[in-house]
């Protein structure tokens, strides 16, 4: 809840480090950088969080270690309008670790977002491949076939999305069954 408290911390533990020694070397850095951008978006200060995470993604460890550094920076990259950096960024998350089905979500509907329809799909099916049991994904599958004419598989799409939903109990289902019968869908 307080984030500007948190964020004081972590930039006290920050200054607290020997940025110039050992301490840049380190996962508590990463850590460090990596929260305190989180914590700036929560706030609203897109311009620090995106420095803070190339900050953390700087850090001396292990590329796989930075795979939520990648995804959020891409992400905040995103709502920025920087696509093609962001469409960069998810793919080095991926290509250190192929069955992060959540920069493949992300992927896929920066694809979208491009009007790259078949990108779209194959992105989303692949975060399905790695995390079948998510309904946002299976609806915005079901989004992407529905704008690529592929209607009757977007039904399927979409039916699985509110099973997903519904077994959740999420108030979502309702929404999308609304929406999906304004459409003539179901």
């Amino acid at each position: 809840g307080d984030w500007a408290r948190g964020i004081a911390l972590l930039e006290r533990g920050l200054a607290s480090l020997d940025l110039d020694g050992p301490d840049l070397d380190g996962p508590i850095c990463y850590e460090l950088y990596y929260h305190l951008a989180i914590g700036q978006c929560h706030q609203g200060d897109n311009e620090a969080a995106a420095l803070s995470y190339q900050m953390a993604l700087a850090v001396d460890i292990p590329e796989i270690l930075k795979l939520g550094a990648y995804n959020n920076l891409a992400s905040l990259l995103q709502d920025e309008g920087l696509l093609a950096l962001a469409g960069e960024l998810y793919e080095q998350a991926i290509a250190l670790d192929p069955s992060f089905a959540t920069a493949h979500y992300n992927l896929g509907k920066l694809k979208r977002q491009q009007g790259d329809l078949a990108g779209a799909i194959a992105a989303y099916k692949t975060a399905l491949k790695f995390s079948p049991d998510k309904p946002e994904i299976h609806q915005n599958l079901g989004v992407a076939l529905l704008k690529a004419g592929a209607i009757a598989a977007s039904q399927v799409a979409f039916a699985q999305a509110l099973e997903l939903y519904e077994a959740q109990g999420s108030a979502q289902a309702q929404l999308l069954r609304r929406q999906l019968s304004d459409l003539h869908l179901l």
